[in-house]
């Protein structure tokens, strides 16, 4: 009887802990659009083409989505490699972030997002994804 008990729960916590490793739902993304939705965590206006006029001094919005918790890192964008914008984050831990950036120039935009953590005075980087936008006049 202790047996069948034992093989029991053995069998049910093997398939709780079979389970766990899938119930991740975040993906790491990064999308764009000209505003924040409603509820605080969507874009609204969401593309990869963007028109200068359209923004008319506005930003662009983005929603970076990651797999891995922030854990206490910083964000990094980098633009086409050439320059970058750092963000702090409001809290040390979860998985969505949305913000903006102001874009001034016509062109078509590589954005890498990377998480920082700061070691001993060093940013070590952890590459979260990349997106391309076009922005034109």
């Amino acid at each position: 009887m202790k047996k069948a008990i034992f093989l029991i729960v053995s069998l049910a916590i093997m398939i709780q802990l079979a389970g766990c490793g899938s119930q991740n739902q975040f993906t790491n993304s990064l999308t764009f659009g000209t505003g924040i939705g409603g509820n605080g965590f969507s874009l609204v206006g969401e593309s990869t083409s963007f028109s200068l006029k359209a923004l008319a001094g506005n930003p662009i919005y983005f929603r970076l989505e990651s797999e891995a918790d922030v854990d206490g890192r910083f964000l990094r964008l980098y633009f086409n490699d050439i320059y970058n914008k750092d963000y702090t984050l409001p809290q040390s831990y979860g998985h969505i972030t949305l913000s903006s950036f102001p874009i001034t120039n016509t062109g078509t935009y590589v954005i890498k997002a990377y998480y920082v953590k700061t070691v001993i005075d060093i940013g070590q980087e952890t590459w979260i994804t990349t997106s391309t936008i076009t922005v034109t006049q």
